[in-house]
């Protein structure tokens, strides 16, 4: 009834014969005329395949995929290994492609802006979708480990849900990795005289404190509570241990569980890393005449100017907005030096996008913006694609970052809790803004602001 169950028997029965004579051919004598029940043949079939670890290349034994028939097992010993190898290649190959898109993918989740409007001010500052702490245990963790997952959830649920040669070792292997090697080479990767510091030192402690504390509930679950086996209350309670990992962690993060902590502690908000909530946003349209290169950034509070004799360096608005039509065009988007303009100073810059594709809506840049002494102004060149009849408003967002020589970033913008300078260049199709739209064209605006049509 189950043919390969009892080949498998069969197989295992001649070599128990071959080991211990009559015995093994007593023992499987019955099951060659039959008079072993299905059950019995399958359980004892599985018992004894683990038991003598019967190799997949030898008669009556199986692995995974291979062999695929059992007229495989006789070939050359020679020929098969290379088969197997050349398949073995194959299928890590797959894996890896497989893993790199699924890593991309996440990537481009985890990496998701928004901009917000602070009710306080009604300043639009720039924010992610996704908490960084949240996002690395969730989808950056389940992106990195899901090969050696799913490769263990496969062995477990072939094996009926006994243990395998690889299931746990795989996780539980991977984990110690992660602990033990990958800490140790950031560490010793460090050079001599730098130093590092942990900079979001409270979720450190709480993935610290779960990570020992899941070594110490595994060795309670396989040898203390039931010796071997895992319990399905045991699995649930592990499985259910994993969102509150996260939600500690967030509570961290945020500042909810810092030592010391009073009741006027900042909000979340005003904490994530791109915030400014101090003024308005100024909308600028490309192409005005702004001359304010001999502005001076005052502070906030008592209105006297910044004191930089290296200069702060600006844009003149966090936001941009661009016509475009249906030619390609270079815009000069100024970069400006306030305050002072002493020495040679630098800053690196580079494109992001939010809605807009790179390669489809503008050209991606990035470099050094370098000032001269005395030099109060330069230029960066964007490139801006020609928008299609129909297509959707889309924007991306020039980043300053890495200042050199002394100078600092405008306080007052967005970015400015990052250590960043910013600016949100929305790019408008000017076919829409001075026509009426055709229902064709409203058509593909509503099918382009759903999926994004340059996305695909």
């Amino acid at each position: 009834r189950n043919a390969p169950s009892q080949r498998l028997a069969l197989g295992v029965g001649e070599r128990l014969r071959s080991r211990q004579g009559a015995r093994g051919h007593r023992l499987f004598g019955a099951g060659r005329c039959g008079l072993l029940c299905l059950p019995t043949v399958v359980v004892m079939a599985d018992y004894l395949k683990t038991t003598l670890r019967i190799r997949p290349c030898e008669p009556g034994g199986a692995g995974l995929v291979f062999p695929l028939t059992e007229a495989e097992q006789h070939w050359d010993f020679g020929l098969r290994a290379v088969l197997y190898a050349a398949a073995m290649l194959y299928l890590f190959l797959g894996i890896n492609i497989a893993a790199d898109k699924f890593m991309s993918a996440i990537e481009m989740i985890r990496s998701k802006k928004l901009r917000i409007r602070v009710r306080e001010t009604g300043n639009r500052v720039t924010v992610t979708l996704w908490n960084p702490t949240v996002a690395n245990l969730t989808l950056m963790a389940l992106g990195s480990s899901a090969p050696e997952i799913l490769l263990s959830v496969v062995e477990v649920v072939r094996n009926r849900f006994f243990e395998g040669e690889l299931g746990p070792s795989t996780i539980v292997g991977s984990a110690a990795f992660n602990l033990f090697v990958i800490v140790a080479v950031c560490i010793v990767s460090i050079p001599s005289p730098e130093i590092r510091k942990i900079k979001e030192l409270g979720v450190f402690a709480v993935t610290v404190v779960f990570s020992l504390f899941c070594y110490l509930w595994m060795l309670f679950i396989v040898q203390v509570n039931s010796p071997d086996v895992v319990e399905l209350w045991e699995a649930c309670a592990t499985l259910g241990m994993f969102p509150v990992l996260i939600f500690i962690s967030y509570l961290a993060d945020v500042g909810y569980l810092s030592v010391g902590r009073c009741e006027d502690a900042k909000s979340p908000l005003s904490d994530t890393p791109g915030i400014d909530v101090g003024r308005a946003s100024r909308i600028v349209k490309y192409g005005e005449d702004i001359d304010n290169e001999n502005s001076i950034i005052v502070d906030r509070e008592d209105g006297k100017p910044l004191r930089n004799s290296h200069g702060i360096l600006t844009f003149e608005s966090d936001a941009l907005t661009i016509d475009q039509g249906q030619e390609e065009r270079e815009v000069m988007i100024p970069v400006f030096r306030r305050n002072g303009t002493h020495g040679t100073v630098a800053c690196a810059y580079t494109m992001e996008p939010l809605t807009a594709m790179p390669d489809y809506d503008y050209r991606h840049s990035e470099g050094e913006l370098r000032f001269a002494p005395g030099q109060a102004k330069a230029n960066l060149a964007v490139v801006v694609l020609p928008k299609l009849p129909g297509e959707r408003t889309d924007s991306f967002q020039i980043i300053l970052s890495d200042p050199q020589g002394g100078a600092i970033f405008n306080p007052h913008l967005d970015g400015a809790r990052s250590d960043r300078c910013l600016v949100t260049v929305t790019i408008r199709n000017e076919a829409e803004v001075h026509t009426e739209k055709s229902i064709a064209r409203r058509a593909i605006g509503i099918v382009d602001g759903t999926i994004n049509l340059d996305r695909l």
